[in-house]
């Protein structure tokens, strides 16, 4: 074979066992590069001439035609152009088989200059003997090391060598081989443009690229990182019909070894269509795996061509391990001796200080899902008609939205956050009735200062509670309106409700009935519903007041009612025994969380550990022992129960026995 040129390039790749990309449309650069290695050979150069030589590699081929011309001028700004129209046959394909067609263009300069650069300017292309006419739009790709992006062509540029070349590839689309293998490609009407400033021989050299259609878009990825162990392997078939087997294993494939390698295990018992299978092993940490994936043409039991891909699995990484401080009892006064909690990295040595925080999980009287509570109690004609005589509209009063305050005193305060008002004073007027038996005394706070003590929720057909306050607004800080039960028995006392609001000015008012989704809306009032003992309906809801928008948010317990001052702060900066203090002026049951992240050096996600602790602060130390589960009562002495026997206790004890000296015999018995 004459050989008309010669470039020599660095082989990214070796030939056997080298990773066949798909080079359809969407082929990168280094893909059309990998593919001219892979189809012309393992040599250090590539040879193309215009003599009808087709080269094979693995079911790609690669088959030069074409004109070549020099150019011994010196000076810049010369071309070269050319027009040809060649009917190119290619033989020896995969009888009805689909391929992607490419057609690349190659220049070289012989001796030293300043370079070459080479593209097309105008190519057309055809399947058949028609002409399809020039399209702008196929997609050209730059072959080469470099890449000058301010040219009018993605050309490759090469200079300062004695040897200089560049390749160009344009992407012509797809065409499917005869039954018999074989295929006639037609390219016509070719203009070529070289340019560069070149002392000595300019050469241009056209070919074309052939390759098959068939499985892509792997999954995972190939060389994808930090895999999960549980991944199955899939991919994109090119079309109906084709059928795949697939090999597994953690070597490198060989094409010229039995299933590729000692280490590979065949997937698929047959050839199938589907595009998934799974993993037929368990997979370890941080290990290469390969497969292969071989494609056949509709009806075809010839490998048309084969694909390997490689990815890599997640590293072992657990997340750290964190044992939390014992809970105990204090009080108010009491709060200095801190907490602390063990993190245990499991020797990964992948947590830090800053990784590891302190929070305060649940605040005192935090509310749980029941403490939230809408009703609609219905009401029988006779007590309808009897609380319309006295001048109340049953559909207000038959159902309510509240808080319930039995358990623990949870939730307790329920607090009504108004926004949006404009700057003013309104009148504040609800009703607090339950058709049934829920009943409960209340205080009333108005942006933190109390408005009413001791509210009574009524009953039954008792004439209806109402309430009226005044509240002001600055126009930008919200309004808080609480209402906190101060009588917790019984399965009927410890129970909040709400059936409506008015809310007025000089000039605007707004009505709003209180109750469940499904509840009547009694006329001329707006609805503000809530579910039952779910926390998330008691949202914030909006309403129109004149040109204004109030919004009307319910929360829940004494964080939101602005009575907790807590804190929690770091104080060591050992990640593995992290301390910290805690500080509160509000005294209840807080839940302490620590939580230690560790970094991503084992895997692409951070882990998180956590523990929690329990801090009991009662008002003060009298209180604290008596939550203790070793409290057995006061001590006999203890007269006045304050866990302190002094004078005080004498006197309360004297006192007691004046009253009983100072009774009659028949009082005393």
């Amino acid at each position: 074979m004459k050989k008309v040129f010669a470039i020599k390039l660095f082989m990214l790749l070796t030939l056997i066992g080298a990773p066949m990309a798909t080079y359809g449309a969407d082929a990168t650069v280094d893909d059309l590069y990998n593919a001219v290695t892979e189809l012309i050979g393992p040599d250090s150069y590539v040879y193309f001439d215009h003599t009808g030589t087709q080269y094979e590699v693995d079911g790609y081929r690669a088959k030069s035609f074409g004109v070549n011309g020099d150019l011994t001028d010196s000076g810049g700004g010369h071309g070269w152009t050319e027009n040809a129209e060649f009917a190119e046959s290619l033989t020896g394909l995969m009888g009805s088989a689909e391929y992607n067609l490419y057609v690349i263009a190659i220049g070289r300069s012989d001796s030293d200059g300043w370079g070459v650069r080479v593209g097309f300017e105008s190519l057309n292309y055809s399947l058949s003997a028609l002409d399809i006419g020039h399209d702008d739009t196929l997609t050209k790709y730059n072959l080469g090391l470099y890449q000058n992006a301010d040219e009018a062509y993605p050309f490759r540029e090469n200079s300062g060598s004695s040897t200089q070349a560049c390749m160009h590839a344009v992407y012509v689309g797809t065409f499917t081989a005869d039954a018999s293998g074989n295929a006639t490609i037609y390219v016509d009407n070719v203009n070529e443009v070289q340019i560069g400033d070149v002392i000595g021989d300019r050469t241009m050299y056209d070919g074309l690229l052939v390759a098959p259609v068939q499985a892509s878009d792997p999954v995972p990825a190939n060389e994808a990182t930090y895999v999960e162990l549980d991944t199955d392997l899939s991919w994109t078939s090119p079309g109906e019909g084709y059928a795949f087997d697939v090999y597994f294993g953690t070597e490198e494939p060989n094409a010229m070894q039995t299933n590729y390698g000692p280490t590979f295990t065949k997937v698929t018992s047959v050839p199938q269509t589907e595009t998934t299978v799974e993993i037929p092993t368990a997979l370890d940490y941080s290990t290469d795996y390969y497969w292969v994936v071989e494609t056949y043409a509709p009806g075809s039991t010839e490998v048309l061509a084969s694909n390997y891909w490689m990815f890599t699995t997640e590293p072992y990484d657990s997340a750290p391990a964190v044992t939390a401080g014992s809970s105990y009892i204090t009080w108010l006064d009491n709060l200095a001796q801190g907490v602390d909690a063990v993190v245990d990295d499991n020797g990964e040595n992948d947590v830090a200080d800053s990784d590891v925080v302190w929070t305060i999980d649940t605040y005192a009287g935090d509310p749980v899902s029941g403490s939230g509570r809408a009703f609609d109690r219905g009401m029988t004609s006779a007590n309808a008609v009897t609380l319309s005589e006295q001048g109340y509209d049953p559909n207000i009063l038959s159902d309510w939205v509240g808080c319930d305050a039995r358990t623990d005193n949870k939730g307790n305060p329920i607090v009504f956050v108004i926004s949006g008002l404009p700057a003013g004073e309104y009148t504040w007027t609800s009703m607090h009735h339950d058709y049934n038996d829920q009943t409960g005394l209340f205080d009333v706070y108005v942006d933190g200062a109390l408005a009413a003590a001791d509210v009574d929720m009524t009953s039954g057909t008792q004439t209806p509670a109402e309430f009226t306050t005044t509240i002001t607004s600055d126009g930008s800080t919200p309004v808080k309106v609480l209402f906190k039960e101060v009588s917790i028995t019984g399965s009927g006392i410890g129970i909040f409700g709400i059936n409506a609001l008015k809310l007025s000015d000089d000039n605007n008012a707004l009505n709003i009935d209180f109750g469940t989704a499904a509840s009547s809306v009694a006329v001329g009032y707006e609805a503000y519903t809530a579910a039952d003992k779910d926390l998330a309906s008691f949202s914030a809801q909006d309403f129109a007041f004149g040109s204004a928008t109030v919004t009307i948010d319910a929360e829940f317990g004494p964080l939101a009612a602005g009575w907790i001052d807590a804190s929690i702060t770091k104080t060591s900066t050992d990640p593995l025994a992290p301390t910290a203090t805690f500080t509160t002026n509000y005294p209840g049951t807080y839940v302490l969380k620590v939580s230690a992240t560790d970094d991503t050096v084992f895997g692409p996600e951070a882990l998180v550990g956590s523990a929690t602790l329990e801090v009991q602060v009662a008002e003060d130390a009298c209180a604290a022992a008596q939550l203790s589960d070793n409290w057995d009562g006061f001590d006999f002495y203890d007269v006045d129960s304050n866990c302190v026997i002094n004078v005080s206790d004498f006197a309360a004890f004297a006192a007691t026995w004046l009253d009983f000296t100072s009774m009659t015999e028949a009082e005393a018995y």
